[in-house]
């Protein structure tokens, strides 16, 4: 937990040095695009009902979808924003690479292979959760008003309802609890985290 402390911190101290501005609404769009980002990754990941090669190629999709949903903001201007998505397009990038990497028939799928693939995904959903420390950031993030930053929360806890319920509740109390990167933004974005 020690160094999730320090992963928080310096991502917060690297976000210091964007200047706030944009427009409440405006933030607050973007905000629950990440929130569709962080959905579409989150549903493909935890599909069962897939063999490996499906499951991957559902995760592929998403990564595709997701990219599609933060494409009308490449473009912006806007500094935090801008920090934010280059965050979410590397995470992006990270998990692309990393189905590419497991459809190719000659990666081998042997222990080490498995074990590269989970340190790659870890790190693409790491990114996206980097993302919404920037983007959420209280003094250095996105300019929200209080009704827009409601709303940015009551969204992100309508799509992930039960699992945001599930984080509240074993967070603390279960040490074996891993959520995932993915739920911890969801949680930055419903305003549950960090405390």
């Amino acid at each position: 937990m020690k160094s999730f402390s320090i992963l928080v911190s310096i991502v917060l101290l690297v976000g210091t040095s964007c200047t706030r501005s944009g427009t409440s609404e405006q933030n607050k769009k973007f905000c629950e695009d990440i929130v569709r980002v962080l959905s579409r990754i989150h549903e493909a990941r935890m599909d069962s009902r897939h063999t490996l090669y499906e499951k991957v190629y559902a995760v592929r999709q998403s990564v595709d979808d997701a990219r599609l949903i933060i494409k009308p903001w490449g473009d912006d201007k806007e500094p935090i924003r801008q920090r934010t998505l280059d965050y979410l397009n590397s995470g992006l990038s990270d998990l692309r690479a990393t189905t590419d990497l497991l459809l190719d028939s000659n990666f081998p799928l042997d222990e080490k292979g498995v074990a590269e693939v989970k340190t790659r995904i870890e790190a693409g959903l790491q990114k996206l959760y980097e993302a919404t420390l920037i983007a959420m950031h209280p003094k250095t993030g996105l300019e929200l008003s209080k009704t827009d930053r409601e709303n940015v929360s009551s969204f992100t806890k309508r799509v992930f309802e039960k699992r945001l319920a599930e984080f509240k509740d074993k967070l603390d109390t279960d040490t074996q609890y891993k959520p995932g990167w993915e739920i911890y933004g969801a949680a930055v974005l419903a305003g549950q985290f960090p405390k």
